[in-house]
């Protein structure tokens, strides 16, 4: 079965949703009825999920968004000299 859920139903409804996800249901996220996204339950058990992700995260290629500057401060280190070999 396929559940799909508009932006709208998301913010009312989100419990119901990760109530289906918890259940193993893959549910598509949608933007006036087109696809975007889809939510999928973890299947890795225990901490190999943790450690996946973090491999996951590492392997992304690097996009400047100025995100991180403004929400992880382990990070303000690096980001201050990266803005200063800009300079």
């Amino acid at each position: 079965m396929v559940i799909e859920v508009g932006m709208r139903e998301l913010r009312n409804s989100t419990s119901k949703v990760l109530e289906a996800v918890e259940a193993g249901q893959d549910v598509f996220l949608t933007n006036h009825g087109v696809r975007v996204a889809r939510i999928t339950p973890i299947t890795f058990v225990g901490t190999d999920w943790t450690q996946r992700f973090d491999q996951l995260m590492a392997d992304l290629p690097f996009a400047e968004t100025g995100f991180a500057r403004f929400h992880d401060d382990d990070n303000r280190s690096s980001i201050e000299a990266e803005e200063a070999a800009r300079a």
